[in-house]
């Protein structure tokens, strides 16, 4: 009977754990949600470019919601759609961005590992993306 008693004991507090760790998820969200709300209201004062204030909301309500694909997918429409199709500066901006950052965390595992052949091959592909949008932004 004790060993019932003990690990009933052992999964409430299990799930205690796991409760307080959704609701920190939660308090974090809600903190960068009202930064991104913060970081539009200057934005919109600022003059900033439509694009990212746009990718600044969606943001928001994907914390809001608790969903992260749903960001993830308007990203990408955007940078897709308004970057490579129309050709708006900013989403390409955005890409580049990304790119580069990417890149430099590539060349840094290129360190780590210089005759990874994978990694090379991810680096070339970068650069090749990076160019063809410098080329696209000119």
């Amino acid at each position: 009977m004790g060993d019932t008693v003990e690990k009933k004991l052992g999964e409430n507090q299990k799930a205690y754990l796991e409760m307080i760790e959704i609701y920190k998820k939660y308090q974090d969200n809600i903190r960068v949600s009202e930064t991104l709300q913060s970081e539009i209201a200057k934005g919109v004062k600022n003059g900033e470019d439509v694009h990212s204030l746009f990718l600044k909301a969606v943001k928001a309500i994907s914390l809001m919601t608790g969903t992260s694909l749903y960001y993830e997918m308007i990203e990408q429409s955007v940078k897709d759609i308004y970057g490579f199709g129309l050709l708006h500066k900013a989403p390409l901006s955005i890409e580049l961005e990304e790119i580069r950052s990417r890149l430099y965390k590539l060349r840094e595992a290129e360190q780590r590992e210089p005759n990874n052949e994978n990694i090379k091959a991810a680096i070339r592909a970068h650069i090749e993306r990076e160019n063809r949008i410098i080329e696209l932004l000119k």
